[in-house]
């Protein structure tokens, strides 16, 4: 996503959003979460949006070592990490 279209889209309490990255680890995340003979994983993290805002500034809640609120912005800002929301 673009920094122009990251600023238009309004991201409200409650919306939950979807990432996957290219990395190492979020590929070994995928392979390893699911179970003999199901379809391969297509996300690697989840999390809820908790502060409104862009995709940029909207604070999220998620569960990493430990449970944190952070911007979503840390992963929108990643060339190599697709970030949905529903």
């Amino acid at each position: 996503m673009s920094d122009r279209n990251a600023t238009l889209v309004t991201l409200e309490p409650c919306d939950v959003f979807l990432t996957r990255g290219a990395g190492f680890v979020s590929r070994a995340i995928r392979v390893f979460t699911r179970r003999f003979g199901e379809s391969r994983t297509k996300v690697n993290h989840v999390g809820i949006i908790v502060g409104e805002g862009t995709m940029v500034t909207a604070m999220a809640i998620e569960a990493l070592v430990k449970v944190r609120k952070q911007p979503l912005g840390r992963y929108a800002r990643k060339f190599d990490t697709a970030v949905a929301v529903y």
